[in-house]
Order: C-alpha cells, then sequence, then structure tokens
C-alpha cells in the first residue's frame, strides 16, 4: 500500500540505502509523484523483498492477502512486518512458515483477534510482538486532540478540504502574496477572466500556520480576482513537504544605453553599487552579503548593496522596479553573457540574483511583511494542475456559503475522475501556448 503510511515508511526506509518495491492498486497520487520507487506486481515484490511491511486496510480483497501461497515466494532471509490489520495475514500459513524457515521472521503489531492473540505465534523466537497501542501513546493522543480542533474549526468556518486533488475554496481576504505583481498585467488579466468566465490554471499557495494561504506561484490571477471582487479563490494547496522547489530568475535588461541605465541606478536612494572584477562577482556577492551584481554587455560588473539603514527588501524592490520601469526587462536561468549577448541583440546587462531557498522566501516574507520583487522566484511545484476551467460564476457568487462551494468542487472532480478526465503526467512536458 502506497496511500498515507506507505509513503512515510518509504521516506525511512530510502534514509537507509534501500530500494523500495511498491504494489498499489489504484495507482495514487502519492506514488505517481514519488521518486526512487519502483511499481511491481505482488509476487515480484515477495520474490524480491527484503522487508515486506504491509500498509493496506481490511477488504474482502485484503483478507488474508498474505497466505501460505504468498510466504511461500518470500526469500528465507525476508521478514515480514504488518501494522496494517491483523486479518491482512493468514495467521496459521505464517506460523507454518517460521517453523518450516521459509522466512527469516516477522514483526507484528495487530493481529487476527485482539486481545484474544494466537499464543504460539507472539510467543515464537522469530516474531516480534507490539500491543497495537500507538493511537494511546501521549503524542497521538495530542495530534489526536489537534486533529479534532481543526476539524471543529474547518466546520464552524464551513470549509470542506478533502477533495479529489489539492484543491480548495477559500476566503479571498485569507490569500496574500510573496511578491510584488505588475499592476498592468492583473488589469488585463481581470478583465480577460470576466469575459471567458473560467479560471484555467489555479493559483498555487502553501498554507501557513494562523489559516492563511501564501501565494507561491499565481499571485496575478489572485489579484485580478480580488480586483473582480470575488470573496472565495480556488487555489492549489502544497505543503513545503512535498518536494517543493525553487529557481531563481535572473534578469536581462535591453533597449537602454549602459550609461543612462547606471546613471539611474547610481542615483537609488536604497541602494548603492560597487565596481568588481566580472570574474570575482558570483564570490564576492556571496561573501559580502551582496543583494545582486550586474554584468554588462560591455563586461563590466558592480554589486549592489542597500544603503545605510535601508531593508534589503526594500533596496531590491527599488532597484528592479527602477530598470523594469526604464527599459524592457525578460527573465532567463542563464548567466553567461556571452551566450545571452548571441540570444538578446538588444542586452544591456544581466543582473544576476543569489539563488533563494523556499525556506528563506517564506519565512522572510511572513517575519518581515515585506513581498519580494516581482519576477525572481520561481516554485517549481511537484502534481501542478493545469486546465482545471473552473466556472468562475460558482466563485463569484455571494449566495453560496463556503461550504457549498468546496462541495460543488469536489463533485465537479469526482464526475471527471469517473469519466477519465484526470491525468497524470510524470516526465517534464512542454507546453505552447495559443
Amino acid at each position: 500500500g502506497f496511500g498515507r503510511v506507505g509513503p512515510q515508511v518509504a521516506a525511512r526506509a530510502q534514509a537507509f540505502g534501500m530500494e523500495i518495491l511498491v504494489n498499489q492498486k489504484p495507482i495514487t497520487p502519492e506514488l505517481q509523484m514519488a521518486e526512487d520507487v519502483t511499481l511491481v506486481d505482488l509476487p515480484e515484490l515477495l520474490r524480491r523483498a527484503d522487508f515486506v511491511s504491509l500498509h493496506v486496510s481490511l477488504r474482502a480483497e485484503t483478507r488474508h492477502m498474505i497466505g501460505a501461497a504468498e510466504l511461500a515466494m518470500m526469500k528465507p532471509s525476508a521478514y515480514l512486518i504488518n501494522t496494517a490489520r491483523g486479518e491482512v495475514v493468514d495467521e496459521d500459513a505464517l506460523l507454518a512458515a517460521l517453523g518450516a524457515g521459509q522466512i527469516a521472521g516477522a514483526a507484528l503489531d495487530v493481529f487476527a483477534k485482539e486481545p484474544a492473540l494466537n499464543q504460539a505465534l507472539i510467543r515464537h523466537e522469530r516474531v516480534i510482538a507490539t500491543p497495537h497501542i500507538a493511537a494511546s501513546t501521549e503524542d497521538a493522543q495530542q495530534a489526536t486532540a489537534v486533529t479534532i480542533a481543526e476539524l471543529f474549526i474547518e466546520f464552524f468556518e464551513q470549509v470542506d478540504v478533502e477533495t479529489v486533488l489539492p484543491l480548495r475554496i477559500v476566503p479571498m481576504d485569507r490569500v496574500f502574496p510573496h511578491e510584488n505583481i505588475d499592476l498592468k498585467r492583473v488589469n488585463r488579466l481581470a478583465q480577460r477572466l470576466d469575459e471567458d468566465g473560467v479560471l484555467g490554471n489555479p493559483p498555487v499557495v502553501t498554507e501557513t500556520g494562523d489559516g492563511s494561504y501564501m501565494v507561491l506561484d499565481g499571485a496575478t490571477r489572485t489579484s485580478a480576482m480580488k480586483q473582480l471582487n470575488f470573496p472565495h479563490a480556488l487555489v492549489q494547496v502544497i505543503s513545503q513537504e512535498s518536494g517543493l522547489g525553487l529557481k531563481t530568475w535572473y534578469h536581462v535588461i535591453q533597449q537602454i544605453r549602459e550609461d543612462r541605465l547606471m546613471e539611474l541606478l547610481a542615483a537609488l536612494p536604497l541602494a548603492r553599487l560597487e565596481e568588481v572584477d566580472p570574474e570575482e562577482a558570483d564570490k564576492a556577492m556571496f561573501e559580502y552579503g551582496g543583494l545582486c551584481y550586474l554584468h554588462t554587455a560591455s563586461d563590466r560588473a558592480w554589486l549592489v548593496f542597500p544603503a545605510a539603514g535601508a531593508n534589503r527588501l526594500d533596496a531590491l524592490n527599488q532597484l528592479t522596479e527602477t530598470y523594469i520601469e526604464a527599459a524592457h526587462v525578460d527573465r532567463t536561468l542563464n548567466d553567461n553573457v556571452i551566450s545571452l549577448k548571441n540570444e538578446y541583440e538588444a542586452m544591456t546587462a544581466v543582473v544576476i540574483f543569489p539563488e533563494y531557498t523556499v525556506e528563506q522566501v517564506i519565512q522572510t516574507t511572513l517575519e518581515s511583511g515585506r513581498l519580494f520583487p516581482a519576477g525572481i522566484t520561481r516554485f517549481l511545484i511537484p502534481g501542478r494542475i493545469l486546465r482545471l476551467n473552473a466556472d468562475l460564476s460558482v466563485l463569484k457568487s455571494r449566495e453560496m456559503s463556503l461550504r457549498e462551494k468546496n462541495r460543488w468542487l469536489h463533485e465537479t472532480l469526482v464526475e471527471r475522475q469517473a469519466k477519465g478526465g484526470i491525468r497524470y503526467y510524470g516526465e517534464p512536458v512542454y507546453l505552447l501556448d495559443e
């Protein structure tokens, strides 16, 4: 099984260098997004595995799924671990296999009959038996209390959070960006959304500790919906622990003379520039805490520092806003000036920013209350949801409650799933926009 518990066990096993084999039907989103995991059928898994760990619910098709025939497929050196449900394993067959030396041992936390346990099994010299009381530990009881409290909060806030995909409709006033926006782009998108009446790709957010949602990708979309006075937003919710990554964009400044660009930047009250050897610029930025550095087409370089007493984000925003207003700017992941000059004929300079981390961006935004400049951060979203094409009349409605909207979302996704309208692509793809 590879639903909620299986991935947690796999992560811990991988830390010890183990190869992970999984048998799971149907294919789950967790399995589709997992790295370094091999999907195999049950007989192959049993033949190859050194440790067989069970994580399935008890249903008619899983009762005694590990019986005499399955145990006979396992290696004599293999161990069976069952923390799922006792009746998933045929205990008589397991006892016989242990007696015959077909497997090396078993670790059991669940049993077919509790508390009237199979004494011969739990006393076997190659069996480790635990009393199935994980839910009664102090930590588990505390976690249960927190979960119950959260469920009460969700109920009284009229929010249903469980859907087929990690999508949720949330109050718009709880959604906030991590970066500044281009108001011209917001105005254009707001007009298009109002005309089209559908939301193609939902913004991606991460939930913060106070029940708010920070937009990681899609600040223009959420700002456009706010401009249209939507009471609620439809978002894809992703946790920081789910493989979220981050790339830092560099800015290619074009269509402005170099002397004019440097004149504008030298006049900034919140930033100061210091010329450095282009070969040493990257190293110097990290050693001396520069905000970024400019590498010009004429092969000169300037480190940018905040002015005395200036906030780093304030200085960085003033810098980027100045050259974006004065020139044409494209984003790139390439920091090689020679190749950039060949790609951008009118290039004046490229601005190289430090490589930020996910934690830096999120914590800095939360703690300082300040926003990053637009177009620097590029979050890498595992399992990105595209082509949702949600009906905006539902989001815009003030007659429907938040609970009713989330119920509509859930039913819409269930219907799409039933029709085969949800597909997952694990490989990198290119999308060509119209």
